[in-house]
């Protein structure tokens, strides 16, 4: 029985990019199904509000604008991006599949394994 595998690798930085920044509100609701490019970062970049957890009083979501603790949603989605969280890209950095041959065991039987498809 023979293993085999075939995963490929990817990497999307950006280097240059010469038209706009979006507000940082797009980038957070897009969840890097469009492409808005920001050097440095990958081509389909993730970012998303900082959670500071639940008001022990009333249970309402809190979040950080700048480094304060807030509960002004529509003041922290138009916060810089530099105070977002940055989870990478939305793309998948590995993917392809892992598997094994046919193998024939005695008597005449066949023993296959599938071929298993990943995305890491």
């Amino acid at each position: 029985m023979a293993y085999y595998n075939r995963l490929s690798k990817s990497s999307t930085v950006v280097k240059e990019y010469k038209g706009a920044l979006y507000s940082s509100s797009v980038y957070v609701e897009n969840n890097g199904g469009i492409i808005n490019p920001i050097i440095g970062k990958e081509m389909y970049p993730i970012f998303a509000y900082r959670f500071a957890g639940l008001d022990p009083e009333n249970g309402d979501p809190q979040g950080y604008l700048k480094d304060d603790l807030s509960k002004s949603y529509t003041k922290m989605m138009n916060d810089s991006l530099q105070y977002m969280r940055y989870y990478g890209n939305a793309l998948p950095k590995y993917y392809g599949f892992l598997g094994y041959d046919c193998l024939e065991i005695t008597g005449g039987y066949i023993l296959c394994q599938l071929q298993i498809w990943t995305l890491l």
